[in-house]
């Protein structure tokens, strides 16, 4: 289950990462309705980029999650090897 969320959340994160890096908007004298438009246009790339850190700290929580969970079965492994060396 968490090797899907994992793999969804970096499927996310890098869509969403390769679709935001080349963007940038250009300000120009504009009138009052194309003023708007690029506040909303600068308001849906803040909340993207917000989505996206979001799904990268998700992706960053799961993975400590994940460690966390496999730490004593790698331990468990080591010991045995060191063990077993000596």
């Amino acid at each position: 289950m968490k090797r899907t969320l994992i793999a969804t959340t970096m499927a996310i994160g890098l869509g969403a990462g390769f679709a935001l890096a080349p963007t940038s908007t250009v300000f120009a004298q504009t009138t009052g309705a194309e003023a708007e438009t690029v506040q909303k246009d600068w308001l849906d790339e803040i909340n993207t980029r917000i989505d996206l850190a979001q799904a990268r700290a998700a992706l960053l929580r799961a993975r400590i999650a994940l460690q966390i969970e496999e730490a004593p079965g790698r331990a468990s492994v080591r010991l045995a090897k060191s063990v077993a060396g000596k």
